[in-house]
């Protein structure tokens, strides 16, 4: 299911102009809607390994991320970017950012998990 801006009900006001409460079946539609709505949208940075011809042989996840909210303007990341045990994690800007500078010289690449949200 899709949610768009057209599923959410107006926002209920009286004839003075202050905002009336949603009613308890109102509220019930709307806490699935919202969940579907700005639920983060979830990443890979994967890295290609190559071998010294330059032949791809090996694809590893180094890093999962999250962007929160709809902008594509605050992106969490965590994972292993250099295969070691040591955990990473970080904010963003944008998922884009986030490859540029994780990337360094190596052939990583971004990887939407939900093709149909990105």
């Amino acid at each position: 299911m899709n949610v768009t801006a057209d599923d959410f009900p107006a926002v209920p006001f009286n004839e003075d102009g202050e905002r009336l409460p949603f009613s308890e079946p109102e509220i019930d539609r709307l806490v699935p809607l919202m969940t579907e709505h700005y639920a983060p949208r979830r990443f890979a940075l994967c890295q290609i390994d190559r071998d010294d011809e330059g032949r791809p042989f090996d694809v590893c996840v180094i890093a999962w991320g999250l962007q929160v909210g709809q902008d594509d303007d605050s992106v969490v990341v965590f994972g292993y970017p250099d295969g070691s045990d040591r955990a990473m994690h970080g904010t963003f800007q944008s998922a884009d950012n986030a490859l540029r500078i994780l990337r360094g010289r190596d052939d990583v690449r971004l990887a939407w998990a939900d093709p149909e949200t990105a």
